[in-house]
């Protein structure tokens, strides 16, 4: 939404969360209308959170598929190399029907792959997995106190189902961010530069801040970043010789009410 806020959690011009409507969905759309039943799956993008925190927000879930397995066409780009389309739905298995229709390589996206997709097994069973459990996930300040004991009781779920869980960290948390940042900063100006002189105020205030972020960027900065990248995924695809599954909280805190959400000023939108 070029017109509203690069971050769906950053405006009070978003949709409100539905059943409680003193708080934001975050900027997805899609989540409301699947938990509030609208319909049974919707279809949302996901940079850096984009699909995965309105699900967690609205009590749903969201699938963030791996780079390259659901076709971007007709998606308007953010961050080209992070930029994902998935399904939000009621349900896992929900989930995996709607992927399948999605996935598969397409001539208009050059990035879209066309290896097999995996038919999922939903036994009820998690007998040996191993399950990698992230407790010290690195979170901007304000973190709500209520998210140990809500994590707590989803760990408690898996280990029920027969799961081994064990306490693992996640390299080059902080690296990461700043990495991701300048990613997309850098990548969305590229996109819309042609469009900023004519068309400035038909962006939003947040997405004119990120695309200004992007003009300061160098080309050195930019190529750091992806190094940083490429080292993070080594180190975190090596975790796989030691887990099958890795398990973290998907935001520090639940939905946020509206009236904490203010302007760059200071006050309230």
């Amino acid at each position: 939404d070029l017109s509203g806020d690069r971050l769906g959690t950053h405006s009070r011009r978003l949709l409100a969360n539905v059943g409680v409507l003193r708080t934001v969905a975050t900027g997805t759309g899609a989540g409301i209308g699947v938990a509030t039943g609208m319909f049974l799956a919707g279809i949302g993008s996901d940079t850096a959170g984009s699909i995965r925190v309105p699900a967690a927000f609205c009590g749903v879930t969201g699938l963030m598929p791996g780079y390259g397995r659901v076709p971007r066409t007709g998606c308007v780009p953010l961050g080209y190399s992070l930029d994902r389309i998935g399904p939000l739905a009621r349900s896992a298995r929900d989930s995996a029907a709607v992927l399948e229709v999605l996935a598969g390589p397409d001539p208009a996206d050059p990035d879209s792959a066309a290896r097999p997709m995996p038919r999922p097994e939903f036994r009820g069973d998690l007998t040996g997995l191993r399950v990698g459990v992230v407790r010290d996930r690195h979170f901007p300040p304000g973190r709500d106190p209520a998210l140990d004991g809500v994590f707590a009781e989803a760990l408690a779920v898996l280990a029920g189902l027969g799961a081994r869980l064990s306490s693992i960290t996640l390299p080059y948390q902080t690296e990461l961010v700043t990495a991701v940042l300048v990613t997309v900063a850098s990548e969305a100006l590229a996109h819309h530069r042609a469009d900023l002189c004519h068309r400035w105020l038909d962006f939003g205030r947040g997405t004119r801040g990120l695309l200004a972020t992007g003009a300061l960027v160098t080309g050195a900065d930019y190529v750091q970043a992806q190094r940083v990248r490429q080292v993070a995924q080594r180190a975190v695809g090596a975790l796989f010789t030691e887990v099958d599954l890795v398990v973290c909280p998907t935001a520090s805190v639940g939905a946020p009410p509206f009236a904490s959400l203010l302007s760059p000023a200071g006050l309230p939108e």
